[in-house]
């Protein structure tokens, strides 16, 4: 299900549809401005623009993104090795989205936040295969399928769960 779908379910909740560099909000108006790993699909400088524009006195940008710690470490980097420099050239880097957000006068604190995830063997198959995370879009079909016979042959029980870790970056930027 869509989150544009889901999120209308929700009692209290109003959605509306935007593109984070043309936010349809009046300036000033929002307590938060939340970004969770969706930064790199935007033009960024100008989505931080818009989150600054659009957030009031008082409130906050929060994002969470990956950076180098994650990139070096992940279960998916280590499956597809060219997955880790795709995504160095995607995200941009937590200092330069910090640093932005402080040229904006905001004052902005940083934090690296783990967190750890337990999957079966058939659920990464399966998310892979759907290419669940945007970088694998940049892979053809003959690159996942060698992985995921290598995968297999690794990891032969479907049911078999896997522990890895996710290190994500968190930004909170305020007045």
């Amino acid at each position: 299900m869509g989150m544009l779908t889901h999120a209308r379910k929700v009692p209290g909740v109003t959605v509306l549809r935007g593109v984070a560099e043309a936010l349809p909000f009046r300036d000033r108006t929002l307590d938060l401005v939340f970004f969770h790993l969706s930064l790199h699909h935007t033009r960024w400088e100008v989505a931080l623009a818009e989150a600054v524009r659009v957030r009031r006195t008082g409130g906050r940008i929060e994002l969470w993104t990956f950076g180098e710690a994650h990139h070096a470490t992940s279960f998916l980097g280590a499956m597809f090795p060219e997955v880790a420099d795709l995504d160095r050239a995607r995200f941009p880097s937590p200092d330069r989205v910090a640093a932005t957000l402080e040229a904006s006068g905001l004052a902005v604190s940083t934090e690296t936040v783990v967190e750890s995830v337990e999957r079966s063997v058939a659920f990464w198959e399966e998310g892979i295969r759907g290419r669940f995370v945007s970088t694998l879009q940049a892979l053809d079909d003959a690159r996942i399928d060698a992985a995921l016979d290598a995968f297999r042959v690794r990891y032969p029980r479907p049911d078999e769960i896997i522990a890895s870790t996710l290190t994500f970056e968190r930004l909170v930027a305020r007045d």
